[in-house]
């Protein structure tokens, strides 16, 4: 597809969002605007339903709008046209009205490809000064498709198209970069993440339409007393193995599904198999024969944290406690003993094992237990069925949820190739289209889930895959055998979240572009920043430092101040002391009263002369305290 082409689609993609937002319109009348500017723009006449007709619409509707239409929808969105009066049906052909006219969106597009172009030049602009790599705007538009078409068999699993997308050829270091800038403009600049998130919202939009009318049967009956029953996957996402942003992202997933009335379940045996893996955690993460190469995404999570075996086993304590939390309830697989509604559990094993292609014989050997579990949990929801074919979500009645959207495409076929393809809700969906289901169902929450989910995407993405981190452990292994590297230094590479995001900028996330020099290059960068931070604090200790001496000395100053204040004043205070019984004994005296009263103010007033001296300090102590608390001073780091 040309430069033209592309950048055509990906403005179409952004168009459907906003006019879905603008209009309110269901995920087939989202499509009519299309359709009329379409027809107003090619000065389309009568159309005969025929395939050689409908065939030239889609590709005409290909050639103006980017989109990859087939046969089937396009005669649904023409269903819905001549529903809504753009269009008339006279005997064999489909005749436009002038209603087309008020669909046209010829001149609202142009709003919407200066904000499409200002994504593409911040993105240029972001690996030109990041990464010192200089793009053009046709290879952007090639990433950001392949940016979307990750997500494409997660959403058209159970579709018989597979993309609206073409193939873009986008490659790692590609895919790494926009993932990276991404990461960047969801932190900084939220206009630019929000003209993206139109564009995966519109791609969504645009992939839905090829399941054509029998969308509605996911989408339009509720969920309510619905049995949904999780996966491994899904577990460990909820339980925050993989970080914070994806553990958020899926409770808020899961609250949402308990709000829309369906019921959550995990089987036993997924359940074991979750405190299995975090039980082997337990018994590795201090195990001196630890193996980085064969240790689980779950394991290195906690070694990254700095976990311990004590830790581990707190985090086990509390996974009863966070399912209980989100209302999901362990539940027992059909008694295996009865065959009654049984699949071809060998023939789906087989199916599935083609699918994942695994050639190691100790992933080998993992993989066909993982398998083996996942077999369980569908074979199970078939006998849960008992032989059903439901038309609609309301009648399935029990769907296995997973987040490995190889599983459920497989899952798919065997079904077809064992029952027919007689459209019917499959057994096995992906997280992603039971939360594009939510989100059809409450536009009101489309942002909000789905930045979730470009969110947990990318998180995910920016991880070292398994080929480069076996790279990178096996140099490590031969830096550390020839002493190249302290232990140290092979334990802070190995296992640190610094170590492994740096593997990642190096290498920017491709394997063939590691080289020996790798590691080395990481360790020199952590230790740079670490003496960068270093100094950073310590400029920072000497200016608060500063500051503090500074307030010392003002506080010391104001101190002085008051100080000679308060002596004054105490100073005046003690001799007012004598003065008042000097004149209180003149008084009583000249007044006529007895002498002995006289007398008694005369002999205090004496005395107070000779303790004068005493009076004076303690008095202008306490005064002192008195003012200096009043003003916000304290006199104990001053001497009186």
């Amino acid at each position: 597809m040309s430069g033209k082409s592309l950048d055509k689609l990906l403005i179409s993609l952004s168009f459907l969002k906003v006019n879905w937002n603008q209009r309110r319109a269901d995920y087939i009348d989202n499509f009519l605007p299309f359709l009329a500017t379409l027809i107003i723009r090619r000065k389309y006449g009568p159309i005969e339903e025929n395939a050689k007709q409908i065939n030239k619409l889609t590709s005409d509707f290909k050639q103006e709008f980017g989109l990859l239409i087939s046969y089937h929808p396009m005669i649904t969105i023409l269903n819905r046209a001549k529903k809504r009066g753009l269009i008339e049906k006279q005997e064999h052909e489909f005749v436009p009205t002038d209603e087309v006219y008020k669909y046209d969106f010829s001149g609202r597009a142009q709003a919407q490809a200066r904000e499409y172009e200002k994504l593409i030049i911040s993105f240029i602009d972001f690996c030109n000064e990041k990464y010192d790599k200089s793009l053009n705007k046709e290879k952007v538009e090639k990433i950001l498709i392949g940016f979307l078409k990750q997500h494409d068999l997660e959403i058209l699993f159970a579709a018989y198209d597979r993309s609206v997308l073409p193939d873009a050829g986008a490659s790692k270091t590609d895919l790494f970069l926009f993932n990276k800038f991404v990461e960047n403009i969801y932190k900084r600049e939220q206009g630019l993440f929000q003209i993206l998130l139109d564009i995966v919202i519109g791609h969504i939009l645009a992939a839905i339409v090829l399941y054509g009318d029998k969308l509605s049967n996911f989408v339009e009956p509720s969920l309510k007393n619905l049995n949904l029953y999780l996966d491994t996957g899904l577990i460990l996402h909820l339980l925050g193995v993989e970080g914070e942003e994806i553990q958020s992202a899926y409770s808020k997933f899961l609250d949402e599904l308990k709000d829309q009335g369906a019921n959550l379940f995990v089987f036993r045996h997924t359940h074991e198999e979750v405190m299995g893996i975090l039980q082997t955690c337990r018994y590795w993460i201090d195990n001196p024969n630890y193996d980085s190469l064969k240790a689980r995404p779950v394991l290195r999570y906690f070694k990254a944290q700095n976990y311990r075996e004590s830790d581990v086993q707190m985090f086990i304590n509390k996974v009863d406690n966070i399912l209980d939390g989100h209302g999901i309830k362990q539940i027992n697989t059909p008694d295996p003993n009865i065959y009654r509604y049984q699949i071809d559990e060998e023939k789906l094993k087989s199916f599935i094992a083609d699918a994942y292609r695994v050639g190691d014989p100790y992933e080998l050997l993992e993989k066909e237990h993982i398998i083996q579990r996942d077999i369980q949990s569908i074979s199970a929801v078939y006998k849960l069925r008992e032989g059903k074919k439901p038309q609609n979500i309301r009648q399935a009645g029990h769907i296995f949820i997973t987040t490995n959207s190889t599983l459920a495409y497989v899952n798919k076929i065997f079904e077809e190739e064992e029952y027919g393809q007689d459209f019917y809700i499959p057994s096995c969906t992906t997280d992603t289209f039971v939360g594009t289901l939510i989100w059809l169902r409450n536009p009101q929450k489309v942002m909000e889930i789905n930045e979730r989910k470009v969110i947990t995407d990318i998180y995910a993405a920016l991880q070292p895959s398994k080929e480069l981190l076996e790279r990178y452990i096996t140099e490590l292994e031969k830096l550390k055998e020839n002493k190249t590297i302290t232990e140290d230094d092979y334990l802070l590479l190995r296992d640190s979240q610094v170590a492994t995001k740096l593997l990642t900028e190096e290498t920017l996330g491709d394997p063939d572009k590691f080289t020996a020099k790798t590691p080395i290059e990481i360790l020199n960068e952590i230790k740079k920043k670490a003496y960068e931070r270093y100094l950073q604090e310590k400029k920072e200790h000497e200016e608060t430092k500063a500051e503090l001496k500074s307030k010392e000395e003002e506080d010391r100053k104001l101190y002085q101040k008051w100080d000679k204040r308060a002596d004054r004043v105490a100073t005046y205070v003690a001799w007012a002391i004598p003065v008042m019984f000097f004149i209180c004994s003149c008084f009583f005296y000249f007044g006529g009263m007895k002498l002995v009263v006289s007398i008694i103010f005369l002999v205090f007033g004496v005395l107070s002369i000779f303790g004068v001296h005493i009076k004076i300090k303690v008095i202008k102590v306490k005064i002192k305290r008195g003012i200096l608390k009043f003003i916000g001073l304290s006199d104990e780091k001053h001497s009186v």
